[in-house]
Order: structure tokens, then sequence, then C-alpha cells
């Protein structure tokens, strides 16, 4: 039987066999959830607490550039801006603009970039920037079978070079299965005994017995911000659809069948016709592309409650409900409850839903593999936060679960969390983590990362609106209006004539929240100049460099370090919207739409509110704002070749037309 995360949920696969605990946490057999199992003796590294090839005496616990726990950029920190007394000081937090405040221009990592370099063809290096004021610390992290590590054009990652990717599966039969070996080529034909059945995650070879179908719904219970406009905690359960869950059949360890819900829930399954002790039907909160398990969520399943570091885990494994299928009724309706972790469905649904339109928006090109973490009465030393780990998975989300706050219930900071990884995923992150607060200036590379995820958040739920419960409290925001909450006044923009001068995060998620509804096509334009070559090569043209710095009282910024690297910030985001459609620039975002969200609500001069010169934008030479057909750059404007920021050209479908290089 192939080995996959429907088979294999709590352990790793090596050789079409299943490794469980706590045989895949050696060296020899390191990974979770189903995926791949990676040789790390055979790299010098070991298996770290996070399932993590990772360099000796580096890994898990410490939140600290422990391997996996704070890979690949900063464990990008509090998916909602923490709230509260926090929010004085205004706008005018000391501690210098970029470039200023007390350090020297040195850098943690000794050169190695955040962005990551080639330490062979197999391994990545890079610097981990840590949450808060810990110390950055070089790291590595190997490639999966079928990849190799190659330079991008802001550092350096793992490649898929092969035909497949190490540990997928696939039906070659109805009754034969492949697996991707270490080289990144399909293996031979396996025989299952019974049938091969196809899911999102893989092939499943199924039990040979006699099976009727099983007909039913799933539902999870789900509380809302109440009220909806200026809400004061979370509101009664409701239920809402299950959707796109996987759904295992199961007689003891042996697969009778599996497939997934549909958008209403809906699913169909195959059962014993005489179910027995042992006959269930389980559901998991883990989806993919039909060959692996892609994105999941995962309850770390520490022994008692409490606060960790990210990283740390217990005897980890995807969430998943069991029901006995001689409790079950054809036609029958499943509700999870509260009690029973819904609150880790209610992120699910969040992440498969942004998982497919990520895919769908960016030409089938997929997002790093993600997995969100959420256990109920634990909490992270980060908060909420997003991290790029190079391990069994290429990022994770750490999302507490604490019954005072129950946090898996905002979908503002869900989706925030995932506008960090989408921002990781298609674009650059500017890698300036740590400590942020409502209404406190920050550098502009953690403004850019802190906006850019509320406006995410905002724009894939058409709500401006943005609300979370911490400290026992609800708060709000609306950044559609750049207003705090009563009693916390204006989202203040830095004014003045310093486009590197400290900035409100939300102030920048307001910016493009204007942009983005001056138009139909505005938000896709966003998504577009975040992936397209000038917000993704270094080093940008705006010249900002990524600081480290602490923070102390009222938003004052300490032990600020300068390290040189080049980082990408808003006016370059604003630099690639004003130079679309080159040559003919026929896609540009007008000067005008620019220069109202960088001005009050109350003026429209220039630099009232941010000081982005729209009558000089920055557009690189040699660079396509256009979009690009072969090896030619086009102006990106027609229905046969739409598109711009030098996406690839597409041809509109239907009665769509081209429009600011968006097919509509």
């Amino acid at each position: 039987m192939p080995c996959n995360p429907a088979s294999c949920p709590n352990g790793c696969c090596a050789n079409g066999q299943c490794f469980p605990p706590p045989l895949n946490g050696t060296s020899d057999y390191c990974g979770n959830g189903g995926n791949a199992c990676r040789n790390c003796t055979n790299l010098g590294l070991v298996c770290n607490a996070a399932y993590t090839c990772a360099l000796p005496n580096t890994g898990g616990g410490s939140g600290t550039g422990g391997g996996a726990a704070t890979g690949g950029g900063s464990a990008t920190g509090g998916g909602s801006a923490t709230g509260g007394g926090s929010a004085t000081g205004g706008g005018s937090a000391t501690g210098g603009g970029a470039g200023t405040g007390g350090g020297s221009a040195t850098d943690p990592c000794q050169g190695v970039p955040v962005g990551g370099e080639c330490l062979s063809s197999s391994l990545v290096r890079y610097c981990s920037v840590p949450t808060g004021a810990g110390t950055p610390s070089v790291q590595v992290y190997a490639c999966p079978g079928g990849s190799s590590c190659q330079a991008t054009g802001a550092g350096a990652a793992c490649i898929q070079t092969g035909a497949c990717r190490q540990g997928d599966t696939r039906c070659s039969s109805a009754t034969t299965a492949q697996t991707c070996n270490s080289s990144g080529n399909w293996g031979s034909n396996q025989s299952c005994g019974g049938s091969c059945v196809a899911s999102s995650v893989g092939a499943t070879c199924t039990a040979s017995l006699t099976k009727v179908p099983l007909t039913g719904t799933l539902r999870y219970e789900q509380r809302s911000p109440f009220p909806a406009l200026a809400p004061t905690d979370w509101g009664a359960v409701t239920a809402s659809p299950a959707r796109n869950v996987l759904v295992v059949s199961l007689r003891g360890t042996s697969v009778v069948d599996v497939t997934v819900t549909d958008g209403n829930g809906g699913y169909t399954i195959d059962v014993p016709s005489t179910p027995g002790a042992s006959d269930v039907v389980t559901f998991y909160t883990v989806g993919g592309d039909g060959f692996g398990g892609r994105y999941e969520v995962a309850n770390p399943s520490f022994s008692q409650g409490g606060e960790y570091s990210p990283g740390q885990q217990g005897q980890a494994r995807t969430w998943g409900w069991s029901k006995q299928v001689s409790a079950l009724t054809n036609g029958g309706t499943t509700t999870i409850t509260t009690a029973e972790g819904s609150g880790a469905l209610n992120m699910y649904d969040l992440l498969q839903s942004l998982w497919s339109s990520s895919v769908a928006s960016n030409q089938g090109r997929q997002g790093l593999t993600m997995r969100m973490w959420l256990q109920l009465g634990v909490t992270w030393s980060c908060g909420a936060c997003f991290s790029e780990v190079g391990g069994e998975y290429d990022s994770e989300i750490w999302m507490p679960g604490d019954s005072q706050n129950q946090g898996y219930w905002s979908d503002y900071t869900i989706a925030h969390e995932l506008g960090h990884w989408q921002q990781a995923s298609y674009g650059v992150a500017p890698n300036e983590g740590g400590p942020h607060y409502l209404g406190c200036p920050t550098f502009p590379g953690q403004a850019w990362s802190e906006g850019y995820a509320t406006w995410h958040s905002a724009a894939v739920r058409s709500r401006s609106l943005l609300e979370d419960k911490q400290g026992g409290g609800m708060f709000y925001f609306d950044i559609g209006t750049r207003q705090y909450e009563p009693g916390f006044g204006a989202i203040n923009g830095p004014g003045g004539t310093n486009l590197l001068a400290q900035v409100d995060e939300n102030a920048v998620a307001a910016m493009l929240w204007h942009v983005s509804n001056s138009r139909p096509t505005g938000t896709r334009e966003i998504f577009n100049a975040l992936t397209g070559r000038h917000m993704t090569t270094t080093p940008w043209p705006r010249q900002y460099t990524r600081h480290t710095w602490d923070v102390g009282q009222n938003c004052n910024k300490t032990n600020v370090v300068n390290t040189g690297e080049s980082s990408p910030h808003l006016a370059d985001l604003f630099d690639a919207l004003s130079c679309g459609g080159s040559p003919a620039q026929s896609n540009r975002m007008p000067a005008a739409t620019i220069l109202a969200s960088c001005s009050s609500p109350t003026t429209s001069t220039n630099g009232a509110y941010y000081p982005y010169p729209t009558n000089a934008p920055i557009c690189r030479s040699g660079f396509c704002y256009g979009c690009v057909s072969g090896s030619t750059c086009t102006a990106g404007n027609t229905t046969a070749a739409c598109g711009t920021n030098g996406v690839r050209c597409v041809a509109c479908s239907g009665t769509q037309t081209c429009l600011n290089g968006v097919c509509q």
C-alpha cells in the first residue's frame, strides 16, 4: 500500500512504509504527517523536535533561531498587532528613521543572507531572524528529493527539478500505484491487492472487502465577532460546512476508501457492508494537489497546556475526528463541536480556500507548503506568528488556543497570518520580525510586512473592519476609514518627506486598501506587483535596508542595528504599480490614485499622509512591467496577451476582456 497522509497521518513515509512515532523522529527517518522521511544522517544533520533536518544543537525549543522553529525569515509575529493600552506614543515613535538609530551596519549572520544561499546542491543555508530580541543565527535545511538548491532573484531556494516530489503518490491503474523516489522520478508499479483510489493527498490502496456507499454532511461549530460593527466578544455558536476535508474510511489500520468533502461539506464514501467495532470514518484537516499533502492544520499534542515556543512539539498529529460507522446514518449530518476542537476546522476552512485561490490566481503555481498549529489550552511565546521553515513543510503558522481569547475564531488573524504566507510564497518578505503594537510606528520593512498581511486579510474577506480578542478583550479598527476603535484615534501616516521614516503598519494597510478598491482590478494588480520581478529581485531601488531592534515603552526602539541587507517596503510596491504596462504603460496605476492613498483623508496634499513621490516612480531598467510571452515583453493589454508586472501572459477566456493587465 502506498504510504501518504491518508494512510500514515502521524508518521513519515520511506520505501512505501510508514514510520510512526518514535521512529519518525530518528535522524535516519525524519518527518511527520505522511510526508516523505528524510535521512538527516546522510546530510550530516540531525532530526530536531519539529521533524526537520537541522544542524546539531539548533533545533526547536527556544524559539530563537531553533532550526525549523524560526526558519527562513522572521517568525513574523503577532498576527494582529497587540492591542490595548500600548497604542500610546502616537505617530512619533523615537528610535530614528531607517538607517539612523543606534547601531552600526553589521550583519549578525556574518554575510549569510536572509534570502538564503546554496551550501551545496541539496542544502540551503540562511540567516534565521527570530521573533523579538533574540540573536539571528545561521540555519541549514535539506531540499527534498526531486529538487535542488538554486539561486533566485532574492537569494536561494529548493527548486523542483524532477518529474515529481519525493514521497508523492499516484494511481497508475485501477489496482496499482506509484511513489515518487528520492531522485524525483516515479517508481515502479505497486500492486494494491484491492483498488487504488486517488484523493487530494495522493493514491491510496484500499482493502478488498464488501462495501456499501455512505452519504453524509460534515459541519463544524464556529463563532463570529458580535455585534458585527463594534464587537465586544465572540457571538453565539453557529454551524458551517466543513469544505475540502479529507475523509478516510478505515477498518482498523486498513483503508477502505478515501474522499474529500465538497463545498457544502457533503461526501459519499464506501464503508464495510457489515460494520464492526473497528470500522470508523475519520475526518482530517489536510489537503493537497492530488499527489501529496500540501497544507494541514496539526495538533502539537503537548501533555499539558501552557505557553510554548514555536518549534516545540509533543506527539504531533494532524487534527482528525473519528466516528463509528455504526453510529453514522445515510444522509446524516456530523457536527464537530467547539469542545471537540472545531476551531481547527475554522482555521482549515480559510487555509484551504486561500491555498486554492492563490494557486488559481498565480497560473497554477503553488505556494509554500503550509502547516498551521493549534492545541486547545496552548499558547505560543510569539502570540500568533508565521515563519518559513524549509523542512517537512516549507512554512508554519502558530495560533494560540487559550480559552480566554479563542483566537482561532478570528478570521482576521487567520487570514493575516496567511497573508504573510502569501507574501513569502509569491513575493519576498522583508524579514523584519518582532513585537508590534497598535498605533506604534515601526521600521518600513516590518510595516510593509504587517501592513500587507492586514490588507490581505481585509481584501480576501472584502471587509475593512478587522477584529480580534487579546487579553480577554475585543479590539477592532477600520482601514477603510483609517480609524482605530473609539478612544484610540486615527490611523496616522508618517507625513514629512522621509520615505524611510517609521510608519504605522495599519497606515500601510489603509493605503493598500484605498488603492485596491480604486478600480475593479486593484486587488489583482497588487498581487501581480508583489510577484513581479520588481518586487522579487534584490537590491530594491528605494534603498531600504533591514533592521533589528528591541521595543521599549511608548513605542521606543532600542538596540537598533542596521544589517545593511536590502529589503523591500511600500514605496517599492508603489513603484511597481506606477510602472505597469511597459513599454506602453497602459496598465499603470494612475498617479492620482496613489496620490489620494498617500494623502490624509481631509487633504489632497501629497505627503500629508505618506511622502511617496507620485511624479517620480523608479522603473527598473530592463524589467518587464507588461507581461512576458516567451522571451518577449508586451504591453499586456490585449485579450490574447494579458498581464502586468512581468507575469507570464495569459489569454483571457470566454467573454472576459483584458482590463489593466487583468482578465475580467
